[in-house]
């Protein structure tokens, strides 16, 4: 074949492999988590099993609507069909290769979800873009492609509106008012990142700190279903675990994991005369969630913020962060 002989191709095939080393490294080095989800992942469909298999077409609907969809796989029809155009040769063994590859590697790994199949998005909409050229009036085509996206964009927006959790602002809000300056704040609960992003938010508030629970009592890899273990420590130990970090408040979501033992002492050191509760917080949202409210305790004795070392185990990346929560 011609291709192989010309050195381009072998020049940017080199220089595309060399590049690729630091993210090959990396994800060798830090994605244990993402090589086991592609791997082995307990509880989803098994590889080789229709579900499996049949994931992504069913999920396609729902992600670029029926009318896209349709018009996707009637491009497809007719570039099989023609023996010309712009869809011959390289750019045909292209489109193709790239639909049927991405299908056939994101359907292989054992971690599925609708978001993996976006990089196969584009090519659809193409083709649907290229059945509008053939099958309307060139004229029209462009004013049909136009008025096919704004309908699907207005009927997405009207009956399928995007999700929202609410409320982690509120909490963000309350604790930036009240906690001193270099505030340490331990947060217990599901959704860590909304809270850090509402205080983050805070411009005016950079100086807080904020420690997750779940790092300090457990060992998690993503998600619980990946395995946990328990640090074992009891009420007291959590109790002078909590001091030593010199924690001024605590944020923590109302039965969070409460049925692990850690979490259940980590509850019980809450309730002591040591903390005292400041409010309760509500979280709402058009999506489903676990997490209905969050309680606001401070500690009831003088707070100090001691320099000594802390450890952060992180299992996702088979490491641990060593640092000074000061």
């Amino acid at each position: 074949m011609a291709v192989l002989k010309d050195r381009r191709i072998w020049l940017a095939t080199a220089l595309a492999a060399v590049a690729l080393i630091p993210a090959a490294w990396l994800n060798l080095h830090y994605g244990a988590a993402n090589i086991q989800s592609a791997a082995d992942l307990a509880g989803e469909a098994p590889r080789w099993s229709l579900a499996a298999w049949l994931f992504y077409p069913e999920a396609l609907p729902e992600i670029l609507s029926w009318p896209v969809l349709i018009l996707a796989l009637a491009g497809l029809a007719l570039v099989a069909r023609a023996r010309g155009g712009i869809f011959k040769g390289w750019p045909l063994i292209l489109l193709l290769a790239w639909i049927i590859l991405g299908y056939l590697a994101f359907s292989a790994i054992s971690l599925r979800a609708p978001r993996h199949v976006l990089p196969v998005l584009t090519l659809l909409v193409i083709l649907a873009g290229y059945a509008i050229e053939r099958l309307v009036a060139k004229r029209w085509a462009v004013l049909a492609a136009c008025a096919l996206g704004i309908a699907t964009l207005g009927i997405t927006l009207a009956t399928d509106p995007v999700p929202i959790i609410a409320g982690h602002r509120a909490i963000a809000d309350a604790v930036a008012e009240m906690a001193p300056p270099d505030a340490v704040v331990l947060f217990s609960g599901y959704r860590d990142g909304n809270f850090i992003f509402a205080i983050r938010a805070r411009v005016d508030r950079p100086d807080i700190s904020v420690l997750r629970a779940d790092k300090l009592l457990l060992r998690i890899v993503v998600e619980r279903n990946h395995g946990v273990a328990e640090a074992g420590y009891s009420e007291d130990d959590i109790a002078k675990l909590i001091r030593a970090l010199g924690v001024d408040l605590v944020v923590t979501e109302d039965g969070f994991w409460d049925d692990l033992t850690e979490m259940k002492r980590f509850e019980a050191v809450l309730a002591r005369p040591d903390f005292t509760l400041i409010g309760h917080f509500p979280i709402t949202g058009t999506m489903g969630h676990s997490d209905k409210s969050f309680t606001l305790y401070c500690p009831a004795y003088p707070v100090a913020h001691p320099c000594g070392a802390l450890s952060i185990d992180m299992p996702i990346i088979g490491d641990t962060f060593h640092g000074q929560p000061c």
